[in-house]
């Protein structure tokens, strides 16, 4: 049994141990809560100020590629360089424009050449003497430049920013690539030199990037270890702390998929991990159309030839360590918080819930133990647990009232069972007589379904036969019918066979005539053969000749004579085999008449005989219904009598069942009685 040490171990401290997890939790999720709240914050202002850092550098690069553009207009439109194109052979020319380019060049360390283009027309050329060498100036080429001639009559009309100016372009800058002399990042800034309104050549400058780089690019820092770079739209890398990285093809694949980022242009911000560390970048894209255009391009041209993007990144740890030192105190404050508010509950739990239910469990023991109703709780408070104390009150009243009802009801009960044996005893006797008449009725009706089932069995054998005999009598009618369909056949066609016969005899006929027709010309040919052979005689020498085939005429005859014979003694003999033929078919037919008769008569009997089976099948079919019918009643009152003797099994059974329940009821009565009587009202 439970004491009030129990109830402690068992409800307050258990209380305990899941109200304090339950309460670190919650203020720890707040905390985790308070910690993602500040990280998106922090992140979201990191986002905000790379983006305005990344801006501002933008903003610096147009200005300063637009100062370029200004100057590289600016010496395009100088008359010393307007005069040297004009006259690329006037010595005196080249040298004041040379000197001015040369003093511009001094002045501004970052640029590495500041050339100058001239326009000819095709197949135009110039030679000019550079330092004792002879050099070919051509279309497109440099006619000037301030690296000491290293480059003059180099460059061409296809070089991006030259053709862009033959074609038009008021301006055009570059895309960044190696330096020739230094290998350093440059890109060009190109304007025309005009005369007239026509552009006569070009002025153009190479614009060191790492001069930008190291003003803007390199001194900028993103928080503490954050920086920029730059890209360019063909994923190279023209500006990074990684000096390997710029420019170079096979180093810059370590950025490959931070580059593919930039190029989707998605999204002007994103998550990335470079080199192990997760980075938040945000891009700043210089389009091409950044600095106005102030002349019409030609189709798919443009005065700057890629976009740039200038990105910042920034490890994301970086950004979120305000936020962790945060967290970290969320969580201790949490810890402490949760020990304070344990440590009231504890008392709170112990004061309201364990002593009064301690109360109530010495109460149920004492019940338990001897049975004392008379148990009372004291009830002080209006919660859950006054109301259990009360309602432990009225349980125990109730308990009392019913023991009192109990012993009443039980006294009852012992009568009841002792009437209910007593109809039980006189309703096995009348059953077990029902039962024994119900067994010489099952016997007798056993013997009675034995014989309808030898009855039935040969109704059914006699049954089969005649079903047999029936189906024997159609199978014989079917051929019998058959049969005379053939016989008919055949004397149809022996009819016909007589007739072509006939016709056969009438055709041999004809050829006798017509062969006796031949044997009377052939006569009539040795007639005149026999007169002709005389007429030959009695022309002597002159009828020689003729007498000659007077003889031919007359052998002739004979063999038509001869054939004709032959023939008709082939005619004879086929006239007598017709003939004989025709009688032959004659006796054919009338026998086969003879046997359609004789068939007509057996089939006529057969189908009286089918008949008089098929009357019999049906008598027999009667029978055998008659005798299943007699068989199934049979059967219905064997059935009838078993289910009977079943029910009158199942009701003795049910009277054992009902004796032996009211044993256990007597029995049950007197521990109940027992029972109450160990209880004190």
């Amino acid at each position: 049994m439970f004491g009030e040490k129990g109830l402690k171990n068992t409800l307050s401290l258990r209380f305990l141990r899941w109200i304090i997890p339950l309460l670190t939790l919650s203020f720890l999720l707040f905390g985790a809560t308070g910690f993602f709240a500040t990280r998106d914050s922090l992140v979201r202002f990191s986002r905000q100020s790379s983006s305005l850092l990344t801006d501002q550098t933008k903003v610096a690069l147009v200005n300063w590629i637009q100062d370029q553009i200004y100057l590289a207009q600016t010496i395009a439109a100088d008359p010393k360089i307007v005069r040297a194109v004009l006259n690329p052979t006037d010595e005196q020319a080249r040298v004041e424009a040379h000197s001015y380019l040369q003093q511009l060049h001094d002045r501004y360390k970052h640029y590495e050449n500041m050339p100058v283009a001239i326009r000819l027309p095709p197949g135009k050329t110039y030679q000019m003497n550079v330092n004792g060498e002879q050099r070919v100036i051509k279309n497109g080429t440099f006619l000037l430049d301030t690296v000491q001639g290293s480059t003059l009559g180099k460059c061409g009309p296809d070089f991006s920013y030259i053709k862009s100016i033959f074609e038009g372009a008021p301006y055009y800058v570059s895309e960044v690539y190696p330096s020739i002399l230094r290998g350093n990042p440059l890109f060009v800034v190109s304007a025309p030199v005009k005369h007239d309104g026509q552009v006569i050549g070009v002025a153009l400058f190479g614009v060191r990037m790492d001069y930008f780089t190291d003003l803007f690019i390199d001194p900028a820092k993103v928080g503490e270890t954050g920086y920029l770079m730059m890209f360019d739209e063909t994923g190279k890398v023209i500006a990074h702390p990684d000096k390997k990285l710029i420019l170079n093809e096979s180093e810059s694949k370590r950025v490959g998929k931070i580059t593919a980022r930039i190029l989707q242009g998605t999204d002007p911000s994103f998550f990335d991990t470079y080199e192990g560390v997760e980075k938040l970048y945000v891009v700043s894209r210089l389009a091409k159309g950044s600095f106005g255009q102030t002349a019409p391009a030609t189709a798919g041209s443009s005065f700057m030839r890629h976009d740039w993007y200038i990105v910042s990144g920034q490890p994301v740890s970086e950004i979120v360590k305000t936020s962790r030192t945060q967290a970290y105190l969320y969580f201790l404050f949490a810890v402490l918080l949760s020990a304070l508010v344990a440590v009231v509950l504890y008392k709170h739990t112990q004061r309201t819930i364990t002593r009064p239910l301690a109360d109530l469990t010495r109460a149920a023991a004492e019940i338990v133990r001897s049975g004392d109703l008379t148990q009372k709780i004291d009830v002080h408070s209006q919660d859950e647990i006054g109301e259990l104390s009360r309602t432990f009150n009225e349980m125990v009243d109730k308990l009392r009232d019913m023991a009192t009802s109990l012993r009443q009801t039980l006294t009852r009960l012992r009568e009841a069972v002792g009437d209910l044996d007593t109809a039980n005893s006189q309703q096995r006797e009348t059953i077990t007589r029902q039962a024994a008449a119900l067994q010489e009725t099952q016997v007798t009706a056993q013997e009675i379904k034995q014989t309808s089932n030898m009855a039935a069995q040969k109704a059914e054998a006699v049954l089969k036969v005649t079903s047999e005999a029936d189906e024997i009598g159609r199978s014989g009618e079917t051929s019998i019918e058959q049969s005379l369909n053939w016989l008919t056949g055949i004397r149809s066609e022996a009819e016909e066979i007589s007739t072509k016969i006939g016709e056969l005899g009438t055709r041999a006929r004809q050829i006798g005539n017509i062969t006796q027709s031949v044997r009377d010309l052939a006569d009539q040919s040795n007639m005149l053969a026999l007169n002709a052979a005389i007429e030959a005689v009695r022309s002597g020498e002159h009828g020689k000749g003729f007498g000659v085939v007077a003889r031919e005429i007359r052998n002739l005859a004979d063999q038509s004579i001869q054939a004709t014979h032959r023939v008709s003694d082939v005619l004879d003999g086929t006239t007598d085999a017709i003939s004989a033929a025709i009688a032959m078919s004659e006796k054919g037919s009338q026998k086969i008449d003879n046997g359609l008769t004789q068939m007509r008569s057996s089939g006529e009997n057969l189908r009286r005989l089918s008949g008089i089976v098929r009357d019999n099948s049906a008598a027999v079919r009667q029978i055998a219904a008659a005798v299943s019918q007699q068989d199934a009643g049979i059967a219905q009152i064997f059935g009838a009598v078993t289910e009977l003797s079943k029910i009158v099994d199942d009701t003795i059974k049910r009277l054992e069942s009902t004796d032996q329940a009211a044993e256990v009821v007597k029995s049950v009565t007197d521990q109940v009685s027992e029972i109450i009587k160990t209880y004190r009202v």
